[in-house]
C-alpha cells in the first residue's frame, strides 16, 4: 500500500518479531570497498552510486544523548546471537601475503553505527528503483523537493502558530523482524503525523503534473510506525531464530527503559527535517551538500 491510496494511508510494516531471518543483498553496498563481499565503490564519507530520495528527521542523531544508551543496547543485542554471527569470519581465499591472514568475511549480523540512526518521515523514491539516468535523477530531485517545500507551507504543517514547533521522540519498544531490527519511537506532539499528512496531500494534488514529467507519484511511501533501524542481516545467521527472540525478550526488552539503556524519561527533541539523497543505501551517508537537498525547520 502506498501513501496515496486514501489520500493519507501508510506503508504497512508487517516485519514484526520474526520466526526466521532473511539476508539483505543491499548490505554489500555499504561494506568497506576493500571487503571481498562488497560491491561498494565509496566509503560512507563520500558520494556513492545508488539513488534514493527521502525525508528524514532525528538525523544526524543527537549522539550526545543517544550514543551511550544505543551502544549499551547493541551490546545486549549481540548477546542474543551466537558469536559466529557477530564476529567477522576468516575468508579462505585471497590471503594477505604479508600476514598470511585472509580478509574477513562479513558477520551475518550487521548493526548500524550510531551515526546512521534516523527516523524516516517518507520515502519519495526508493533506491531499489535503480534509477541511474542523471537527467531523470535531476527531475526527481527537483519535483520531490518542490513537493516538500509546498507541503511545509500548508496551514496544517506543524509550527509555532499551532504550538507544534518541535518533534519529541521517546523510545517505546524494539523488535527483530525477518529482515531488520528496529527501535520503536513514540512521537509525543502529533507533529510527525501532521508532516506526513501534508506530504501525502501535497503529492495527491500533483499526481497529474508529476505524470507529465514521467514521475509515478505512487513511489511515495509513508511508514505507519515511527522507527529507527538498528540491524540487518548480511547473510542468514547460524543462530536459531527462536533462540534469538527468546534471548531478546529476556535480555534486552526488560532493560530497554532502565537507566543504563534508554531510561524511562529520555525525550529527544528536534525541529529539523531534511530531504536527502541516498547515494549509499540505508542512510549511510554524511550530512553534507552532496546528500542534503533541503532543510526545513518547524
Amino acid at each position: 500500500t502506498n501513501a496515496l491510496s486514501k489520500g493519507h494511508s501508510n506503508k504497512p510494516i508487517n516485519d514484526g518479531p520474526a520466526n526466521f531471518f532473511e539476508a539483505d543483498p543491499e548490505l554489500t553496498k555499504i561494506l568497506p570497498p576493500q571487503h571481498p563481499s562488497s560491491t561498494a565503490t565509496t566509503t560512507t564519507t563520500t558520494k556513492g552510486s545508488e539513488f534514493g530520495l527521502l525525508a528524514v528527521t532525528l538525523w544526524p542523531p543527537p549522539l550526545n544523548l543517544l550514543r551511550e544508551p544505543y551502544n549499551t543496547f547493541l551490546s545486549c543485542v549481540r548477546d542474543c546471537f551466537d558469536k559466529q554471527d557477530i564476529l567477522a569470519q576468516p575468508h579462505d581465499v585471497a590471503k594477505d601475503s604479508s600476514s598470511g591472514i585472509g580478509p574477513a568475511a562479513a558477520a551475518a549480523v550487521y548493526m548500524y553505527p550510531p551515526e546512521c540512526l534516523h527516523v524516516t518521515i517518507s520515502t519519495f523514491h526508493p533506491f531499489t528503483k535503480r534509477t541511474t539516468d542523471k537527467s531523470k535523477q535531476a527531475v526527481l530531485m527537483e519535483q520531490w523537493r518542490d513537493i516538500l517545500i509546498h507541503a511545509s507551507q500548508r496551514p496544517e504543517w506543524p509550527s509555532s502558530r499551532n504550538n507544534k514547533n518541535k518533534l519529541k521522540f521517546r523510545i517505546c519498544g524494539a523488535q527483530i523482524g525477518q529482515k531488520a531490527g528496529i527501535l520503536l519511537w513514540e512521537e509525543l506532539t502529533g507533529a510527525l503525523h501532521d508532516i506526513r499528512s501534508c506530504i501525502s496531500r501535497e503529492t495527491v494534488s500533483r499526481v497529474d503534473s508529476l505524470a507529465k514529467v514521467g514521475i509515478d507519484a505512487n513511489t511515495l511511501m509513508i511508514p505507519n510506525i515511527v522507527h529507527s533501524t538498528f540491524l540487518r542481516f548480511h547473510h542468514v545467521p547460524m543462530s536459531k531464530c527462536e533462540d534469538v527472540q527468546a534471548k531478546f525478550s529476556n535480555l534486552v526488552l526488560p532493560h530497554l527503559f532502565s537507566d543504563d539503556m534508554f531510561g524511562s524519561d529520555l525525550v529527544v527533541e528536534t525541529d529539523q527535517i531534511r530531504m536527502v539523497c541516498e547515494w549509499t543505501p540505508y542512510m549511510h551517508i554524511p550530512c553534507n551538500d552532496d546528500h542534503v537537498l533541503l532543510e526545513v525547520s518547524l
